[in-house]
């Protein structure tokens, strides 16, 4: 799919995939090569549509799942991106990115090395800026994201209880007393071993 959409363009892989699953296509911009591949994949790989996958209210389990989130403060989070990406510079970031032969279309997309291969010539400073401002816009959106997930449980990553509230948690779901005896499982008639 790779080389193909390198050969005709995304816009004739957004067309098959509107035939193939038309509500994935209203969502997907005709230009955003990487998610129409991981649409048209999926659907190769599974028989189903793409949009199937995004049902959280219809997702089952057989097994008690904890699902966990953890929240940190937006500040600090960015200010964590900021520094992250002058540690990649400093391990030589934009050398490796530049000395890489042929780049896949989804590779060339990642964060970090769009940026730079996109502007090779740039100052550096104007490089970390972009790089630190579209990791801080891919942030936000996987915060949206995440939060759409109903089974998702989320805690304050700073809490000082944070370890004890999730061992209480995984053990509630794991049937499990605080003193380490197992319960009866939800769902059968045995304890856990």
């Amino acid at each position: 799919l790779i080389v193909e959409c390198e050969a005709i363009g995304p816009d004739a892989l957004h067309e098959r995939l509107a035939e193939l699953d038309p509500h994935a296509a209203l969502k997907i911009q005709p230009a955003n090569a990487r998610r129409i591949i991981r649409a048209l994949e999926v659907i190769e790989l599974t028989g189903l549509p793409f949009s199937s996958n995004n049902s959280w209210g219809e997702y089952e389990s057989r097994y008690e799942l904890a699902v966990v989130g953890l929240r940190r403060d937006r500040e600090e989070l960015f200010s964590r991106i900021t520094e992250r990406v002058e540690e990649m510079f400093e391990r030589g970031l934009k050398e490796e990115v530049l000395s890489l032969p042929d780049l896949s279309v989804t590779a060339r997309q990642a964060l970090g090395y769009k940026q730079i291969l996109d502007a090779p010539d740039s100052d550096m400073e104007v490089l970390k800026a972009g790089i630190a401002r579209a990791t801080k816009r891919f942030a936000r959106r996987q915060e949206s994201w995440f939060r759409s997930d109903p089974r998702i449980e989320w805690f304050d990553a700073d809490e000082p209880d944070l370890p004890s509230r999730l061992s209480d948690l995984f053990r509630d779901r794991l049937g499990v007393s605080a003193a380490g005896e197992a319960r009866a499982y939800p769902g059968s008639n045995q304890g856990l071993p």
